[in-house]
């Protein structure tokens, strides 16, 4: 019965083994999975670091081409302020212009064309 014993105590124990030696297997699959997956993590990291780096110039340069456009606008509204400035002054002075030489036509129709007025000759020409 001893040799029974023994025998089984044999089997048990090389079970045993071949279930540490699996184990150990394993353990050692999962270091090696363990060290891909912090090797992995770091690159990411480093990966992340380089991105928000490039995002950050790029929010600044478009800070800048923002900045740009503003003034681009408002150089832009302000040259059509001027233009329509200028429109109302050479209005005015084309409404001067007519009541000067309606003027000067009827100074001409009165008899006194050729005079000079207001210390100038005027030559009246219809343009």
């Amino acid at each position: 019965d001893l040799e029974g014993e023994g025998g089984h105590q044999a089997a048990r124990l090389a079970a045993l083994r071949q279930c540490k030696t699996s184990v150990s297997r394993e353990l050692h699959r999962a270091a090696q999975d363990c060290a891909e997956i912090n090797h992995s993590n770091l690159v990411t990291a480093a990966d992340n670091k380089r991105l928000h780096t490039a995002a950050d110039k790029l929010a600044e340069k478009l800070e800048g081409v923002n900045a740009e456009r503003l003034k681009f606008r408002d150089a832009g509204e302000r040259s059509r302020a001027e233009t329509a400035a200028s429109q109302d002054q050479l209005t005015d002075f084309e409404t001067k212009l007519r009541g000067v030489r309606s003027s000067a036509f009827s100074s001409l129709a009165a008899g006194t064309g050729g005079q000079v007025m207001a210390g100038r000759k005027f030559a009246l020409r219809d343009t």
